[in-house]
């Protein structure tokens, strides 16, 4: 949960990147796909799982 700390250090970074010309945006949504990247290895076994399950009650 953010505080506002948490705030103020968001804010403080923002600026940071404003005057360096880089989007926060755009910054952000880079280390969302890297984060989901990282774990995609979580994702491809839990959709097989799933995968899995809705195949074993397509058979009974």
């Amino acid at each position: 949960m953010a505080t506002k700390i948490d705030n103020t250090t968001k804010k403080r970074v923002q600026a940071l990147m404003k005057l360096n010309g880089t989007s926060y945006e755009e910054w952000l949504n880079e280390q969302h796909q890297h984060y989901l990247l990282e774990k995609s290895d979580v994702i491809d076994r839990l959709l097989a799982k799933e995968l899995e399950r809705k195949n074993q009650g397509n058979h009974n």
